[in-house]
C-alpha cells in the first residue's frame, strides 16, 4: 500500500469481531497526541463470506469502506485539529490570543470601510483570527527570542505562512482563506515573502492582513523590542505606504478606521 495506507488480514474472523477490533483500534489511536495534536485514522473492512470471493474484490470493498469513512469523518477531525492547533499557539504564548483578535478586529474594519459584502468580511476577519497558525510549527525558542534573529532563525520564521496555508487548506470550506493567510507577510514593493508578489497580484485582503498584522505587532511589547505607541505606529505605516503597504488601504487604514490625519 501507499505510505500512509495500511491493509491487516484476519484469518476465520466475523463481521461482530471486526468490528469490535476497528472500535478498539480507534480507541486507542484517539488517545494519542503529537503535539497536542489528536492521531486520527480512517479505517474500513470488507469480509470474505464465501471461499470462491476473488480477494481483489474484498480488498476493494474494504477500500471503498475506508475512502467513505473518510469522506464523512475527515472533515470535522480536520476541523477540530485546528482548533487544537490554535489552543497549543495560545497555550504558548498568551499575547498571541490578542494579537490575533485585535489584527480580525482591524480586518473587519477596513473591510467595511471598502464596503466588502458579509460573507467577505466573515472570511476576511477568519483569515485574520488565523493569520499565524503556521507558527505552531516553528520553535517556540525563536519566536520568543529577545535577540536579533539569525539568518536560520529568520529562515524559519518565513515558513509560517506556507505552513498555515497548508494547514487551512485541508479543510475544504478554508480553502479560500488559506491563500490569505499565505499572502499577509507579502509587500507591495515585491520584496516580501514566500512568493515575492508585488502589488494587485496579492490579493486584497492578503494587502488588508498585512497592514492590521504590521499595526498590531509594531503596538505591542515583544521580547525583541518595545511597543511603539499609536502615533508612532502611524508614522510607520505612513511612511511603508506604497513600498510595503499598499498605498490607498494604509490611508484607509490611517484616516478611517484610526481616524487618524
Amino acid at each position: 500500500m501507499g505510505s500512509d495506507e495500511f491493509v491487516i488480514l484476519f484469518s476465520k474472523t466475523d463481521r461482530n469481531s471486526v468490528e469490535t477490533i476497528v472500535k478498539r483500534l480507534n480507541a486507542t489511536i484517539s488517545t494519542v497526541r503529537i503535539d497536542n495534536i489528536i492521531l486520527s485514522v480512517s479505517m474500513g473492512f470488507a469480509i470474505k463470506t464465501d471461499p470462491h470471493d476473488d480477494l481483489t474484490d474484498v480488498f476493494k470493498r474494504a477500500e471503498d469502506a475506508m475512502y467513505q469513512h473518510k469522506l464523512t469523518i475527515s472533515p470535522s477531525i480536520k476541523k477540530a485539529t485546528i482548533e487544537l492547533i490554535v489552543n497549543s499557539i495560545y497555550e504558548r504564548n498568551h499575547q498571541e490570543v490578542i494579537h490575533s483578535q485585535l489584527v480580525c478586529d482591524y480586518c473587519q474594519a477596513i473591510g467595511r470601510e471598502l464596503g466588502l459584502e458579509t460573507e467577505a468580511l466573515n472570511q476576511l476577519g477568519l483569515a485574520g483570527l488565523r493569520h499565524d497558525i503556521g507558527e505552531i510549527a516553528i520553535d517556540a525558542a525563536i519566536l520568543n527570542k529577545s535577540e536579533k534573529l539569525n539568518d536560520a532563525e529568520w529562515a524559519e520564521i518565513k515558513r509560517h505562512p506556507e505552513i498555515g496555508y497548508h494547514i487551512l487548506r485541508s479543510v475544504n470550506e478554508l480553502t479560500e482563506i488559506a491563500k490569505f493567510v499565505l499572502e499577509h507577510h507579502e509587500r507591495w514593493d515585491g520584496k516580501g515573502y514566500p512568493k515575492g508578489l508585488k502589488a494587485n497580484e496579492i490579493t486584497l485582503q492578503g494587502r488588508i492582513i498585512a497592514i492590521a498584522d504590521a499595526y498590531c505587532t509594531m503596538t505591542t511589547e515583544r521580547p525583541y523590542c518595545r511597543a511603539l505607541t499609536d502615533e508612532e505606529a502611524i508614522i510607520e505605516i505612513k511612511k511603508c505606504a506604497g513600498q510595503q503597504f499598499d498605498e490607498q488601504l494604509a490611508r484607509t487604514f490611517v484616516e478611517k478606521v484610526l481616524k487618524k490625519e
